[in-house]
């Protein structure tokens, strides 16, 4: 009986907890910096010694999951290349309209299925989608608080590795009550009468 006891006060423990850390490599596809100076427009292909067409860049995406008591989680996607270091955690997550959105450090971030979005500081964004099975892209934008200039990369992302959709789906089952329910409905525009039609 006392053994029996032991092992029913030990089963939350015996939950083994989740790990996944896995690498998308993109390459980019186009780069440019955009500013202004004395009211004239200044256009340029990046910074010099900086990332340039056809360079592949690293996004690493660490997965953790912890059973003890009840499942929590944290996603954690960074890149040093693009200035990326985000945390989406269960415990600020809420519902979204195709997901889940998440506030962390006055920040909000949103996934999907096929959608990532990211903020970080000195006003950088990435907007990750999938456009093919596997296949994704994004568009990245930096902008810049000491000049008017905005940094703006997009990139291929060829072979999302699989563990992402099985860290999808351990996400969706953990915010199962969170998760979007349904697909957003589309409004239809507002019609008007041609004033030019007999």
């Amino acid at each position: 009986m006392k053994k029996l006891l032991f092992l029913l006060l030990l089963s939350p423990l015996s939950q083994a907890d989740i790990k996944r850390e896995f690498v998308l490599t993109c390459k980019i596809t186009d780069q440019v910096l955009l500013g202004t100076e004395e009211g004239l427009p200044k256009r340029y292909t990046g910074y010099q010694d900086g990332t340039k067409v056809g360079d592949e860049i690293r996004i690493v995406f660490q997965f953790n999951q912890q059973t003890f008591l009840y499942p929590i989680y944290d996603l954690r996607i960074m890149s040093d290349k693009l200035q990326l270091f985000n945390i989406l955690s269960s415990t600020y997550s809420r519902e979204d309209y195709d997901g889940l959105e998440y506030t962390w450090n006055d920040r909000e971030y949103s996934l999907s299925a096929d959608t990532i979005y990211l903020q970080n500081y000195g006003d950088v964004r990435l907007r990750l989608n999938r456009y093919y099975k596997n296949d994704w892209q994004f568009i990245w934008t930096s902008g810049a608080r000491i000049d008017i200039s905005s940094f703006i990369i997009t990139a291929n992302c060829m072979n999302m590795p699989s563990e992402w959709d099985e860290v999808l789906a351990i996400i969706k089952d953990t915010d199962k009550d969170k998760w979007a329910k349904k697909e957003p409905v589309m409004m239809p525009l507002e019609t008007k009468p041609d004033p030019f039609k007999d």
